[in-house]
């Protein structure tokens, strides 16, 4: 049974391939069971991933509020100093209050914004004037709409962060969008896409998804390289020990170096030849034994016969002696069959 186990592994690991799925998860689960090596690796690769994705994880959180805060604080800074300043001063001194000459102020107020950026100017009457012209007053939240237009007691910036369509295309970006009243009859909205913060994002996602995969190939590398130098003498005991089941006594692991290994495959080697002093003491014994028993059988056989030949002689004739000499005659005949009896049980 020894002998077969490897082949029949053998067998096992060769025709994997052709398993139905069921089969092909038993197999991988009987391997992992059995392989001190496989399961040491296999759970340094799923450490190590888990502890590169939680890594992962907060390095990107980092980097993404990093980059929004400084967004936000761009975004700020330019419409307070820049874009708000701009709107406040066109709209103060507009007299014509036409459709025209309020696009020419969200006109005037678009070129101080950076490219991309979407504007709108809403009058509390309930008239929106976008830059671009296929920009949508649904990618400012409803929420901030209602802070800005309930705001009464002088400006305020709100803000908050929405979706809106790139110019020239219907790819939605995330956005950072600011909000404030402009004058008492205007509110004026600009809206910032993420595009390049998300590309960053994207990019550090795949470096840090790309680096964790590689580094956790690593570690299982090396852990794979760390365990073969202790599995390997610990596979081949076991394969000794197999054999010495199987009556190879002669058998014996190879000793290399002075390390830990070295000095339990000495030990073993030491406890080897002692278990195989042992056995041969023991072999040599039942070889005395079985010899005692043969002489014992021999010498009791013997002279046990030639009683037996006696005494079933009395014991035909018994009828011819007198009463105390027949029954001393059939004692005789039942002691020796129980003596031979005990002969039998002692042999």
């Amino acid at each position: 049974m020894i002998d077969g186990a490897p082949g029949r592994a053998r067998d096992r690991d060769r025709g994997w391939r052709r398993l139905p799925p069921v089969r092909v998860v038993r197999w991988a689960w009987w391997r992992w069971r059995r392989s001190l090596q496989l399961r040491v690796v296999s759970s340094a690769l799923v450490i190590s991933l888990g502890v590169v994705a939680l890594f992962g994880a907060f390095l990107l959180a980092r980097i993404t509020d990093g980059q929004l805060e400084k967004q936000r604080a761009d975004a700020e800074s330019l419409y307070t100093t820049s874009v708000l300043t701009t709107a406040q001063d066109l709209l103060i001194g507009l007299s014509d209050r036409s459709a025209d000459s309020v696009r020419a102020v969200l006109n005037n107020v678009a070129d101080k914004g950076p490219s991309g950026t979407h504007f709108e100017l809403t009058s509390r009457a309930g008239d929106a004037f976008f830059l671009p012209d296929e920009a949508q007053d649904a990618d400012v939240p409803k929420d901030l709409r209602d802070k800005v237009r309930n705001t009464s007691n002088g400006p305020k910036i709100y803000r908050a962060y929405s979706m809106m369509t790139l110019e020239g295309s219907n790819q939605r970006v995330p956005a950072f969008v600011i909000g404030s009243p402009a004058t008492s009859s205007y509110d004026l909205y600009m809206l910032m896409p993420l595009t390049s913060q998300v590309e960053t994002w994207e990019l550090v996602r795949r470096s840090l998804l790309a680096a964790g995969i590689g580094l956790a190939l690593l570690i299982a590398l090396v852990v794979l390289v760390i365990t073969r130098q202790v599995v390997t003498p610990v596979t081949h005991a076991a394969r000794i020990a197999e054999r010495f089941a199987a009556g190879e006594f002669a058998e014996r692991m190879n000793v290399n170096g002075e390390d830990e290994m070295a000095r339990l495959a000495e030990t073993f080697n030491r406890m080897a030849a002692n278990l195989q002093q042992k056995i041969g003491e023991l072999q040599e014994l039942s070889r005395v034994q079985r010899r005692f028993v043969a002489d014992v059988s021999h010498e009791l056989r013997t002279p046990l016969t030639t009683v037996r030949m006696a005494a079933d002689i009395l014991y035909a004739v018994r009828q011819d002696f007198a009463p105390e000499i027949s029954r001393s005659a059939e004692l005789l005949q039942k002691e020796l069959d129980r003596f031979e009896g005990l002969l039998v049980d002692l042999l």
